[in-house]
C-alpha cells in the first residue's frame, strides 16, 4: 500500500473512531411533547426534536416558549422541561452504574430518580445557584436565570450545596429558594395544589398526592390543605367578671376564609377572613393553629340600664389555639376538616373615668370548635 492510501485510510478510520465516540455510551432518549424542542452536542449546531432524539453526555436540550420536552435515562429515572429551558446532560452511565448528572442553567424542570443501590450510584442537577443530590426521590427545579433557583421535594430527600458550600437538607413538602433561604421551608398541600408544574407532572407520572403525603408519614400531616371556607363556634365556659356570668353557655358563631402565605422554616403564615369584617392573623405549624389577632377595644356599659358609657373603655386581647382534629381525602389531597381548642380573651380596663365602678379586668374563656364548611 503506498503512502497516500495508507493515508486515506488512516483518516477514514480516524473519523469513524470520532464518530462513534461521538454517539457510543449510554443514552438518553429525547420526546418533545410540545414545540420547539432542540438537541446539540456542546460544540454542535442545534437540530430539532420533530417527535423523538437521542442524547449522550455532553449534549443540550432546550426549549422555546413553547416547547416541552421528557428525557427517558437508561435506569427508569427521566427529567421534564418547561418552556424556555436550557439543559445539559454532563454525565450519563448504564443502568447499572446508576450514575447521572445534569445541569439546569434555566427553566423548569421535574425529577424522578429510580432509588439509587449501585455503588458509587449518584443524581445530581446542577444550577447556577448549587447542586442537588438525590437517592431516589421526586423534586422540581426551577431557575430565573443565574440568579434565583427553588428546589420543592414531594417525596425522598434532597440535598442541596450552595456555591459557598453550605449543605441544605430538603424533605418532602419543603422547598427552598437560593439565596433568598438558608433553610428549607414547608411547602403545604395547598401550595403544591396551586403549583401548575407540579400538579402537571404528579398527574404525567400517575402519582396521587394522597400517596406523597402518606410515604412522607407524620412530618406532613399538619401541610394538608388548610384553605377554604370554615364554620366556627366559640362556647364561652367561663368569666372572671361579676356582670359578664350571663355569658357563660352561650354560643357565637363566624364563617371564616382561609388562605395560607409563606412559610418559614417550621411554620407556615395564614390570613382568615371574618363574615364579622375583621381580617385575623394566625400561624400554622406542626403544633396546630394559632391565631392571635391584634389588640382592639370593647365598650364598656352601665350596668343597670346597659347604655355604652364608652366605646373604647376597654383594650382587648385575645387568642385562638387550636389542634388539628380530622383529616380526610378530598379529590386525592389530604385536607384538613375539623379543628378544636380554646378561646381566650382578656380585657383591661382602658378609660376608668367614663367607666367608674367597671371591673379594672376581665378574663372570658371558650371552647372553640372549627369545622370545614366547604365540603
Amino acid at each position: 500500500m503506498n503512502s497516500r492510501k495508507a493515508l486515506s485510510v488512516l483518516a477514514i478510520v480516524v473519523v469513524l473512531a470520532f464518530l462513534t465516540s461521538c454517539t457510543s455510551g449510554p443514552a438518553a432518549q429525547v420526546s418533545a411533547s410540545a414545540t420547539k424542542v432542540t438537541l446539540a452536542s456542546e460544540s454542535g449546531n442545534p437540530s430539532e426534536v420533530k417527535e423523538t432524539g437521542t442524547a449522550h453526555a455532553g449534549d443540550i436540550v432546550q426549549t422555546d416558549s413553547a416547547g416541552k420536552a421528557q428525557l427517558d435515562y437508561p435506569d427508569g429515572s427521566l427529567t421534564r422541561l418547561g418552556p424556555d429551558s436550557k439543559f445539559t446532560i454532563d454525565e450519563l452511565d448504564s443502568a447499572t452504574a446508576q450514575r447521572t448528572a445534569v445541569t439546569l442553567d434555566v427553566g423548569q424542570s421535574w425529577h424522578r430518580v429510580k432509588k439509587l443501590v449501585a455503588e458509587g450510584a449518584q443524581y445530581e442537577v446542577t444550577t447556577p445557584v448549587g447542586t442537588a443530590s438525590v437517592r431516589g426521590t421526586a423534586f422540581a427545579v426551577v431557575c430565573e436565570g443565574n440568579s434565583s433557583c427553588a428546589f420543592t421535594v414531594i417525596e425522598g430527600l434532597v440535598q442541596v450545596k450552595t456555591k459557598d458550600g453550605t449543605l441544605i437538607d430538603v424533605h418532602p413538602f419543603e422547598k427552598v429558594t437560593v439565596p433568598e433561604n438558608t433553610a428549607a421551608v414547608p411547602y403545604p398541600m395547598d401550595a403544591v395544589q396551586a403549583d401548575e408544574w407540579i400538579m402537571n407532572n404528579l398527574e404525567l407520572d400517575g402519582i396521587e398526592l394522597a400517596d406523597s403525603a402518606a410515604a412522607a408519614g407524620p412530618d406532613a400531616e399538619w401541610k394538608a390543605s388548610l384553605d377554604g371556607v370554615w364554620s366556627m363556634a366559640i362556647t364561652i365556659t367561663s368569666e372572671t367578671a361579676e356582670n359578664r356570668q350571663g355569658n357563660v353557655g352561650t354560643t357565637v358563631t363566624r364563617v371564616w376564609t382561609v388562605t395560607t402565605g409563606q412559610c418559614t422554616a417550621d411554620s407556615c403564615a395564614v390570613s382568615i377572613s371574618s363574615d364579622s369584617g375583621n381580617t385575623l392573623p394566625a400561624m400554622l405549624s406542626a403544633a396546630g393553629l394559632t391565631v392571635n389577632p391584634s389588640n382592639g377595644f370593647a365598650p364598656c356599659l352601665d350596668s343597670v340600664t346597659g347604655e355604652t358609657l364608652s366605646d373604647k373603655g376597654y383594650t382587648t386581647e385575645f387568642e385562638y389555639v387550636l389542634a388539628q382534629d380530622g383529616t380526610e381525602q378530598v379529590d386525592g389531597v389530604p385536607t384538613v376538616t375539623s379543628y378544636s381548642g380554646i378561646f381566650t380573651s382578656v380585657w383591661t380596663l382602658a378609660d376608668p373615668v367614663a367607666c367608674a365602678g367597671a371591673p379594672e379586668s376581665a378574663t372570658s374563656v371558650g371552647s372553640v370548635a372549627l369545622v370545614r364548611a366547604d365540603g
